[in-house]
């Protein structure tokens, strides 16, 4: 299991913090929706574990302690569900 604190702002192109919803919570949202549209089409059990790590992003206050499996789905699924400047701080989060 490893920790991980998802609770800053995304960054923009210039580096410059923006929005008002930290990372953990446009991936919760992300994560809770998974499966609802076709080109993001993902199994029963992926979806369960979509769900779960959406409450656990929210519950945490984003931070969250997960398994290297839930890691690599977070990477997989987010590869598809976010920008690629998104998906860079995502990942920089995760330690790639």
């Amino acid at each position: 299991m490893k920790k991980f604190d998802f609770s800053r702002k995304f960054k923009n192109f210039k580096g410059i913090e923006f929005g008002t919803e930290t990372i953990a919570d446009q991936m919760a949202q992300v994560l809770f929706g998974a499966g609802g549209a076709p080109e993001l089409a993902i199994d029963n059990a992926d979806k369960f574990r979509a769900y779960k790590l959406s409450t656990k992003l929210i519950a945490g206050n984003g931070v969250i302690e997960i398994s290297d499996e839930d890691a690599a789905f977070l990477e997989k699924y987010c590869a598809v569900a976010f920008s690629a400047g998104a998906y860079g701080q995502i990942m920089d989060i995760l330690g790639h």
